[in-house]
This record gives C-alpha cells, structure tokens and sequence, in this order.
C-alpha cells in the first residue's frame, strides 16, 4: 500500500470507515474500518475505480456511485459537498446505509479525496467526523508546505475574484480562516488578532455561511486548493 504521512495514518485508524480515491477515481487508500464495513480488504480494491467497489445507490435505488461522479465534479469547482446518504452491498452481501463524509485536499498538480464512512442503518449517525479530523487537515497544510504547523502568516488578499465561494469574506474572515487553516485552535485567535472570543465565533459563522460549507474543514479544504491560505 502507498506509504502515507503520520498524521493520515492517525485518521486510518479511527474505527469509521476511509478510503481515499486519486483524480482519476481509483482507490489509493483503504483503511481497516473500510474492510470491517464493507468486507473488501485494502488489496481487493487498491487501483479499481471507487465506483466499481462502493456501487452505492441513492434513496429511489438510483445510481450514484459513477465515473461521471457528481462529487469529484462539484470538488473541482469548489463547490460545497454536504454530507449525504449512500446505500450499498457489502461483499458478505448484506444492504446497508451509509453517512458519507468528504474531504478534499491538494497534492501536487491534483487532490484527493477522503471519504468517510459511517453506517446509520439503524439510524444513529453520531458525531460528524469531519469535526475530528479538522486537526488532522491543519496539519497537512502545513506538511504541505514543508513545515509543521503551516506557513508563516501572511495578509490574505483584501479581494477575490466573483465567483469564488470566499469573495464575499471580509478581511477579518479571511485572516481567521488563515488561522484555523494552520491549526490555530478558535480560542487562541482572539490573542493572535486582538480580538473577543465572541467576534471570533461570530467571523467563523459568517465565514461558513457566506461560503456555504458546513464545517471548518470543507472551508479550509477548499481554501487550500485555490491557494488562499
């Protein structure tokens, strides 16, 4: 299996199933919890299409899963993915229904995309995991830029061109999404910007609300690829 950072070996232990897919869709990562959810080990599905293996439907028994992914289309334009409902077979040939989660990160010229999964078949979805791995995302940022913790501060751009999901931020927003990006904790940013702790939650609200992701992490995530941050 292609040999991962430490911090993504942390995320692969967690007992919710991950899997993670190139540009081209194909499985680059299996971890143990995916194995115990669907029955398919890490060398079955290293290098097929995620399509092929997850085959998930939607609600109506439509199909989801597909080489003209939805997902992989809305993540290269940086639009918002919500958390949504799958329903699949697992090897063994049991139904059951899943929580997905997305995360999507640069690497090199492309990205991958981490997808997170949870069964609800008996309804308990519990708590949202892309809140745990917010950490773990901070912290690729920064390996990606060759120093831990991330890159040095710097102003974000007053301005951004129309369309982009974070041109409605103001300045302020901009530099508190900077900071979360490099894994500043929410309660330390007051003291880095001189700033109540209450104006702080209030910027990471409007920071989410006017760029319509649905935690820190999708923000960041989207950040990250558009070179923001």
């Amino acid at each position: 299996m292609k040999r991962f950072p430490k911090w993504l070996q942390a995320l692969g232990n967690t007992a919710d199933g991950v899997f993670i897919v190139d540009g081209k869709q194909q499985i680059i990562y299996w971890n143990e919890g995916a194995k115990k959810l669907l029955g398919f080990t890490a060398t079955e599905v290293m290098g097929r299409h995620c399509y092929e293996v997850i085959a998930g439907k939607g609600r109506l028994g439509r199909a989801h899963c597909s080489k003209n992914c939805s997902v992989q289309s809305r993540i290269r334009r940086c639009v918002p993915v919500q958390n949504f409902e799958l329903f699949t077979t697992t090897k063994p040939g049991t139904d059951i229904r899943l929580n997905v989660s997305i995360v999507s990160l640069p690497r090199g010229n492309g990205f991958f995309t981490y997808h997170l999964l949870r069964d609800i078949t008996r309804g308990d979805i519990g708590t949202d995991l892309l809140e745990h791995i917010h950490r773990l995302t901070a912290n690729f940022a920064g390996a990606e830029q060759g120093r831990e913790g991330g890159p040095p501060y710097r102003k974000p751009a007053v301005s951004l061109p129309p369309g982009n999901p974070f041109s409605r931020l103001t300045k302020r927003e901009l530099e508190v999404l900077r900071l979360l990006a490099r894994g500043v904790p929410a309660k330390s940013i007051p003291s880095r910007l001189a700033i109540s702790e209450y104006t702080v939650r209030n910027h990471i609200r409007n920071i989410l609300t006017k760029s319509g992701f649905r935690s820190q992490t999708q923000a960041v995530a989207c950040a990250l690829r558009k070179n923001l941050l």
